[in-house]
């Protein structure tokens, strides 16, 4: 009886355990799938480089995610916008030779070049 008991506590807590690690995968899985295909939402881009970034983490973490560079904006400063492709829109990086300053976010091109015209003014 105590050994019955004991196969099923044992037999249950595997059960639970497989399917919380098979939850577990599947998010794995699917965040390496966005790595690997380089889209991101702007929420993760602006995660993923913060103001304050020292440029050489964000050149490695910009070539280690795949991110899509579109193009770059020259800034009043002498700084540089590199603007991030997103799914749901554009993340406009701003940095100079020490990091990142700023970090913009936009709903489409028109509105980054929009911006780029303003800075130019």
């Amino acid at each position: 009886m105590v050994k019955t008991a004991c196969v099923s506590i044992i037999t249950g807590i595997l059960l639970i355990c497989s399917t919380g690690c098979a939850t577990q995968t599947d998010s794995i899985t699917a965040k390496t799938q966005s790595i690997d295909d380089g889209t991101y939402t702007t929420k993760e881009i602006t995660d993923a480089f913060p103001v304050g970034t020292p440029i050489t983490t964000y050149i490695r973490k910009e070539e280690k995610l795949n991110v899509k560079q579109l193009t770059s904006i020259t800034l009043t400063d002498g700084g540089v916008g590199r603007v991030l492709e997103a799914t749901d829109g554009f993340v406009v990086v701003c940095g100079n030779e020490k990091g990142v300053f700023d970090v913009l976010i936009f709903k489409n091109m028109e509105d980054v070049k929009k911006y780029e015209q303003n800075l130019k003014r």
